[in-house]
């Protein structure tokens, strides 16, 4: 019985590679800071609050969304750590809002996750559209943006083991010190 060796062309792999990528989320994070930050388009979210929520609504206070899925591995690592900063840095940056984004789900099957993973935060509603948007195509990714409604900061990814709170920590100084300019 004679083997036969097929092989795979590279777009074929890197199809595949890519798709992998984005179905299984990334986990190694990359950072992304605009000096200046960077005009936002605006959104207009529904919430799991039964609220509609927009970038607009939030001018004179920093917002940091954190892009997420509950099918996405590196996700259900993050959101305990986003919760965790969010807890910790609130106090030290009365003027940030920390929510989530839930991406491509109903509003059902965010809540139920969230449930499930005894997470207590805002859930905004958004179609992967919200990705492209935003210059992102990876989950988990947490943008950051200034008083101004401007994205200053693009985290993309999760690196385990990486201490949130303190990298969030470094993000809001560094606003607040841009804003004190």
């Amino acid at each position: 019985m004679r083997l036969r060796h097929r092989t795979f062309s590279p777009l074929l792999l890197a199809a595949l590679a890519v798709v992998l990528l984005v179905q299984t989320g990334v986990t190694r994070g990359q950072v992304k800071h605009y000096n200046p930050p960077r005009q936002a388009p605006e959104f207009n979210l529904p919430g799991l609050d039964g609220q509609k929520h927009a970038l607009s609504d939030y001018r004179g206070r920093v917002l940091v969304l954190s892009a997420w899925a509950s099918w996405c591995m590196p996700c259900r690592e993050e959101l305990p750590e986003f919760a965790r900063a969010r807890d910790e840095l609130a106090g030290r940056y009365p003027e940030a809002v920390f929510m989530t984004v839930n991406l491509g789900e109903t509003g059902a099957r965010a809540r139920s996750w969230m449930n499930k993973a005894g997470l207590d935060l805002p859930v905004l509603l958004a179609t992967t559209k919200f990705l492209e948007k935003y210059g992102f195509m990876v989950v988990p990714s947490i943008l950051v943006f200034d008083r101004d409604g401007r994205l200053a900061v693009l985290r993309s990814g999760w690196t385990p083991g990486m201490d949130l709170a303190e990298e969030l920590s470094r993000d809001l100084t560094s606003l607040g010190k841009r804003a004190a300019r």
